[in-house]
């Protein structure tokens, strides 16, 4: 199966965040013409409200998870504990988001600020719904090494970073953990907070 994200539609606020993804299931190449099948995910997370298009998704066998392709070696080594030879890389961020959204991958890390909100708005919302989100790994970092392991800084869309200028105002600065399930940001986050090298 290949996934190609084709559009995404993105409204947020202070409270709340709503996207629509549009996505080609396409046919493979043995079966011409390639016509893409679509398919619309969203997801609405506001207060206690958490509506999604996607049901809970499966636990694989293996853990898995999704990195850029360009993602720090340092970072590769640091998840190795956990992921062994299960480390997939993949290019896109809402593509990633969306691999975890429907359980393709139990988590996609990224170690450096190279994504901004648009990005990961709409897809936070469909994580939220479905009982997971986004943290920011700096953030959540430092707080679990200071001991709080329990609601961790999830990313925010409603102020820019004091002292940025131009698009660099609304980065992901911190880098991110995207997840559906808790136990699989715990685990992130124990073998990053054990790893030699600091992030």
């Amino acid at each position: 199966m290949v996934l190609k994200i084709l559009s995404q539609d993105v409204s947020c606020s202070k409270q709340s965040c709503l996207l629509q993804f549009t996505n080609g299931d396409f046919v493979s190449a043995d079966s011409l013409p390639m016509v893409p099948q679509f398919k619309y995910h969203w997801g609405i997370s506001y207060g206690s409200t958490k509506l999604s298009s996607l049901s809970q998704p499966r636990h694989q066998p293996s853990p898995c998870v999704v990195l850029s392709s360009n993602e720090t070696t340092v970072l590769q080594k640091a998840l190795a504990p956990l992921y062994g030879e299960r480390l997939c890389f993949a290019s896109g961020a809402g593509y990633k988001m969306l691999c975890v959204a429907l359980g393709l991958a139990d988590a996609y890390v990224l170690s450096e600020g190279s994504t901004f909100k648009w990005d990961s708005c709409g897809p936070h919302a469909i994580l939220r719904a479905l009982g997971g989100g986004i943290v920011d790994l700096s953030a959540a970092l430092k707080v679990w090494r200071a001991g709080q392991h329990k609601n961790l800084p999830e990313l925010t869309y409603n102020k820019p970073i004091e002292g940025a200028v131009g698009a660099e105002r609304w980065g992901n600065q911190g880098g991110l953990i995207a997840y559906v399930c808790h136990k699989h940001l715990e685990a992130v986050m124990v073998t990053l907070a054990n790893a030699t090298d600091t992030f």
